[in-house]
């Protein structure tokens, strides 16, 4: 049964900025709001029209996607009024915006049209106290005050805004990210050799993998310099960084890479085959605040790759005893290095029915019963 648009006003607007095209968390969202026949509204706030998300709403009755093309306007000014606009034209019950950008423009306008549920989801975590970004932190603090409530997906970040940033316990609200481990579980060895042959990795290689966007808390330079030392030293090991978009970071890269077996890749077609294909997956950001969640965490551990980590985000919140992983201290080329061999050498895998208990607390199911109390509570 579909929803019923003739004179219905939305229930729910999303604000989308700086995201992700394949963001599984929230398809999953959006479908499940679909069958609860709710209303919904997304805007993109990008640079490129979101085909994916096209692609993906068109399938469903309640969901209507708007694009808003950040090229086009010559300041956040203009943005923020194409917002109001939308926002003015039926008053939603609630607005909900994921990134900065789209967090200070959607809830001072919200707050404006007096709509009483404004929630953000603080998905740049602390990266403007990281980054000693004064201007920012204070766009943080004015849309902090007027939200309703703060989404965070770590306990760490939850602390932090408690008890450091003194917000209210009761607007900071506690959403551990979900996965589908079942995702990860079974993995054909066709999907594996179908990417490797995307990618152009031999057979004969030992790939050490990393997943991260190209910016410096994510402590990608750490693991080139490890990187290079291994590769000097074995020439059978190669290392695949995926989620390389193109960035200053990346093109500086790309000069200490040359002549060594490092590939760059933007995005692969198969995410649960890229964990799968690699013998040691690392993930080392650079401080215990860089990961606001750190997702990559749950892949690595639902698809069992040996891993080397630093800790941040919710790693904390797992029982890592007795799992084929090693935590290195922050911005240690050398550990790192001396990490992904004993992981190499010790060369094992947890088995499926640990991994679903070690994730227990981060299931999709969870992830999306809470979203649906957080608006059915409002």
């Amino acid at each position: 049964m579909g929803c019923d648009f003739k004179n219905s006003k939305y229930s729910l607007v999303y604000v989308l900025s700086e995201f992700r095209n394949d963001a599984f968390w929230f398809n999953q969202i959006i479908e499940m709001l679909d069958r609860l026949n709710m209303r919904v509204m997304v805007i993109v706030l990008a640079s490129e029209y979101p085909i994916f998300y096209q692609t993906h709403i068109a399938k469903l009755n309640c969901v209507d996607l708007v694009f808003l093309d950040l090229r086009n306007r010559r300041s956040r000014a203009s943005l923020a009024v194409s917002v109001f606009r939308i926002l003015r034209e039926g008053i939603p019950h609630t607005v909900h915006a994921h990134g900065y950008l789209a967090s200070i423009i959607t809830i001072p306008i919200a707050k404006f049209l007096r709509i009483n549920n404004r929630i953000i989801t603080r998905h740049h975590g602390l990266l403007h106290r990281i980054e000693h970004n004064a201007k920012a932190m204070l766009a943080d603090r004015l849309v902090g005050k007027l939200a309703s409530r703060i989404i965070v997906h770590s306990k760490f970040l939850e602390c932090e805004l408690t008890e450091r940033e003194r917000w209210p316990y009761e607007k900071v609200v506690h959403i551990p990210l979900g996965i589908s481990v079942e995702d990860f579980l079974e993995v054909s060895d066709a999907r594996i050799n179908n990417l490797r042959a995307e990618i152009g990795i031999p057979k004969s290689k030992t790939i050490v993998g990393l997943n991260a966007r190209p910016v410096n808390y994510k402590g990608i330079t750490y693991f080139i310099e490890s990187a290079r030392h291994l590769a000097k030293k074995d020439s059978s090991l190669h290392f695949l960084l995926i989620n390389m978009q193109d960035s200053e970071l990346k093109r500086n890269l790309c000069n200490l890479v040359a002549g060594y077996p490092i590939t760059f890749i933007e995005t692969v077609s198969d995410l649960p085959a890229f964990y799968k294909l690699i013998q040691v997956f690392c993930h080392v950001p650079t401080s215990r605040e860089a990961e606001p969640a750190g997702f990559v965490y749950l892949e690595a551990i639902a698809a069992g790759v040996p891993s080397v980590f630093t800790i941040s985000g919710l790693l904390p919140e797992i029982d890592l005893h007795e799992m084929p992983i090693s935590i290195i201290d922050y911005r240690s080329s050398e550990q790192l290095s001396q990490a992904i061999l004993v992981r190499l050498k010790e060369n094992w895998v947890l088995q499926d029915s640990e991994r679903r208990v070690r994730l227990t607390n981060f299931t999709l199911l969870k992830f999306l019963e809470a979203h649906k109390i957080l608006y059915s509570d409002l």
